[in-house]
């Protein structure tokens, strides 16, 4: 069994960046899906960014967010992410 290396660490991004990037975020869903909710599971998410669940969840894990989507917790344990 291969030993999991540990994540690189990269400089965390400002309030501003973090704020810029999830701006670039919302505009692109919007432009792929005008259609969208105010609000994605997961599996929506990934499905639109081209990403796989698992890479959200490690994310999220790892950093507290998605491209600078912060999902809310619903009481059954599963994530939304606002698009507002």
């Amino acid at each position: 069994m291969r030993k999991r290396t540990p994540p690189t660490k990269f400089p965390y991004p400002t309030p501003e960046e973090l704020s810029a990037i999830k701006e670039r975020t919302v505009k692109t869903i919007r432009a792929l899906r005008p259609d969208a909710p105010d609000t994605l599971t997961t599996l929506e998410l990934a499905t639109v960014l081209r990403a796989t669940v698992g890479t959200i969840y490690r994310n999220m894990r790892e950093r507290g967010h998605y491209a600078g989507l912060h999902p809310i917790k619903r009481a059954n344990g599963r994530l939304l992410w606002p698009l507002a």
